[in-house]
């Protein structure tokens, strides 16, 4: 299931509950006039109308990577890895392939792959915590979910699974709370509807 060193908290990309001034000096694709360029088209859920310049995400790269060492999960449809600024103990991001700006450009078509990241994100956390996915439903020792636009910190959907207790710096309602983070669960059922 998993590959890599499933130990190393320290592998890839950013946090999301980072300053955004802070982000944005080191990810040029999200400064302020592409940050929601999908806005500008007629079709906001248009996968090609995101920013031009997603050849530089870091997220493609890391996707792209031949060198697997820190992944924790690489498939076809999705590829994971540890947080590099966890929020938890266990802070792991699971990114599709196919670039996906945000939450808000989400078709009917990113449906299974949304289930895939789910399913990945949830076998990960299973072995890290030790227990069944039906143990970890029934205590919640978990969460799993997006972090909204405009507080994402890069533009390629990923993601979260955080082991509780969250310990991000953001007070933990904020942060975690449903206005900027949306649950995975809630994600699906409205892309069923």
């Amino acid at each position: 299931m998993a590959s890599g060193n499933s130990n190393d908290i320290n592998d890839h990309t950013s946090n999301d509950h980072n300053d955004t001034n802070d982000h944005n000096k080191s990810n040029d694709h999200n400064d302020s006039n592409n940050h929601n360029d999908s806005n500008n088209h007629d079709d906001s859920n248009n996968h090609s109308n995101h920013d031009e310049n997603h050849e530089e995400c870091l997220f493609c790269s890391i996707s792209a990577s031949r060198d697997s060492t820190s992944l924790l999960h690489v498939d076809e449809i999705v590829v994971a890895f540890n947080d590099i600024k966890p929020s938890a103990t266990h802070h792991i991001l699971v990114v599709p392939k196919k670039h996906i700006p945000s939450i808000n450009n989400l078709k009917k078509d990113d449906l299974e792959t949304v289930k895939k990241m789910k399913e990945v994100g949830l076998n990960i956390i299973s072995c890290r915590l030790n227990k069944s996915v039906d143990e970890l439903n029934k205590g919640k020792t978990y969460q799993m979910g997006f972090v909204s636009p405009p507080f994402n910190s890069i533009n390629h959907i990923h993601l979260h699974i955080l082991s509780k207790p969250v310990t991000t710096w953001w007070p933990k309602s904020l942060a975690f709370g449903k206005f900027i983070f949306k649950d995975i669960d809630d994600v699906i059922s409205k892309m069923e509807k």
